[in-house]
Parts: C-alpha cells; structure tokens; sequence
C-alpha cells in the first residue's frame, strides 16, 4: 500500500525544500566535477562516471520532488539518493585517494537533512548509517596513514552524532518558529483590519 502524507509533512513546504536541495546538490556536484578535474586529471577519466551519476542523482532528486506522487515516498526517495550520492562519493574518494571530499559531503548532508527535513530520526538514522559504511568502504581501500584516516573517522562521528541531535531537535523548533509566524501574521491583520479607512484624495 502507498504511504500518503500526514498533514504535518506540509507537502507543499517539503516540495520546496527538497527542490532547494537538489539545486544545491547539482551545484555542489558540478563545481566538485570541475575542481576533481583540475586537482586530478590523471583519474578524472576513472571518476567522471561517478561525477555524472551524482548529477543525475540531484537532478532526480529535483523532478521527484515537482512530482505528486512520488511527494507520497518522499523520504524513501529521498534516502534511496542521497546514500548513492555519498556511494558515488566514496567511489570517487578511493579512486583519487582524497578523503576531505567525502567528509564534506557526509558532514553537509547530515546537518542538511537532520535541519530542515521532516522525517523523524529513524530516517536520519538510515542515513547516518549508509554514510557510515560509505566512510568504512573508504577506509578498507585507502592508502592512507591510520592516523590520517583516524582523523577523518572523528570528524565523521562527531558529525553523525550532533546531527542526530539537531534532527530530534529540528521539529520542535519548526513548530515554534511557524506559531511565531502564525501569531505575528495574525496579529498584523487584526491591527490592519482595527484601522479607519484612508480618506480617498480629491481629484
């Protein structure tokens, strides 16, 4: 049976922030592309498979979220991509034998998720745990030192568990910066509407 929104998804704001998302993903993709290509062109053929797979994820990720029906599985969606995207990540992380790209990309999509996205922290969870094994994928194919790769895996933790606690916090706030809005709008009104009507100007 196909999951239907709840109406605290607010679908409409869902859809908006999943669009920026994926705008900001292709963007990230893009110049991520550009600068692999520059920092290392001897493996830009071996990554390029990769850095074209991540851009058609974000654009992927960008029509699912114009579409109602696939708005119905948003979070499926939503994690089903961007774990690939990190996969793709990672991929391109052993083939160049730089790690900062993948823990950049980790760190932006927990905070990112964990902040603005609606799904509850068992989804987060899914998340964090599919960056987790992207991150020991990486571990297992490096050629770097133990205390290089020590430092990327603190890094990585550090994030995963501070973003855990933002997306526990994230509803909370949600709700009371939108009451906030919803009083001071009220409130706006109800000055406007106590006001006496402008005189019309004399022709």
């Amino acid at each position: 049976m196909t999951r239907v929104m709840d109406d605290a998804d607010n679908s409409a704001e869902v859809s908006s922030i999943l669009r920026t998302g994926a705008l900001a993903v292709i963007a990230l993709q893009i110049g991520y592309m550009v600068l692999d290509r520059i920092v290392s062109p001897d493996n830009f053929a071996r990554t390029s498979p990769f850095h074209i797979a991540s851009i058609t994820l974000g654009l992927i990720a960008f029509v699912t979220a114009l579409s109602p029906h696939a708005m119905r599985n948003w979070r499926a969606n939503s994690l089903l991509i961007y774990t690939a995207i990190i996969a793709s990540t990672a991929f391109i992380a052993v083939i160049d034998g730089e790690c900062d790209p993948l823990v950049a990309s980790i760190v932006l999509f927990s905070f990112g998720a964990g902040a603005l996205l609606p799904w509850g922290p068992r989804w987060q969870a899914a998340l964090e745990v599919g960056e987790a094994i992207a991150m020991l994928g990486y571990s297992m194919h490096t050629a770097d030192t133990t205390l290089s790769v020590a430092d990327d895996w603190t890094t990585v933790v550090g994030a995963l568990v501070l973003s855990r606690s933002v997306a526990q916090a994230a509803p909370a706030l949600s709700n009371e910066i939108l009451e906030n809005a919803q009083r001071d709008i009220l409130a706006s009104l109800d000055d406007r509407s106590s006001r006496p009507p402008k005189p019309r100007k004399k022709r």
